[in-house]
């Protein structure tokens, strides 16, 4: 599993009450969320297969990520992610949208979907 690209992010489930802040890395078949919760210390990683992701969409602010719009990862029979870049170097939430929509295609193409 070689991993792609790597951005800072927050994120968390969708009702959850804490979020993660840690990374996001892309590799050939999914996505790995990897993050810390401020306040506790807990650490969490959460690996999701490209296959499984149904829709990725931007929230434009509903659901919101502290305070901010995210990307909504939909998931396959799952309680969908909400993940947002943080840090410097920021991308729109619209243009990781479209970052994670196209290495979700790019992954089916080659699984031959």
């Amino acid at each position: 599993m070689s991993r792609a690209e790597t951005t800072r992010i927050a994120w968390r489930r969708l009702h959850a009450r804490h979020d993660y802040v840690g990374t996001l890395a892309t590799t050939d078949t999914g996505l790995r969320l990897d993050g810390r919760e401020p306040s506790t210390g807990i650490e969490l990683s959460l690996s999701i297969p490209f296959s499984e992701i149904e829709e990725i969409s931007a929230s434009n602010g509903s659901p919101a990520l502290a305070g901010e719009s995210a990307v909504v990862l939909e998931l396959a029979g799952s309680e969908p992610v909400l993940v947002r870049e943080v840090g410097p170097g920021l991308q729109a939430t619209g243009q990781l949208v479209r970052t994670l929509s196209r290495l979700r295609r790019n992954a089916e193409r080659r699984r031959g979907l």
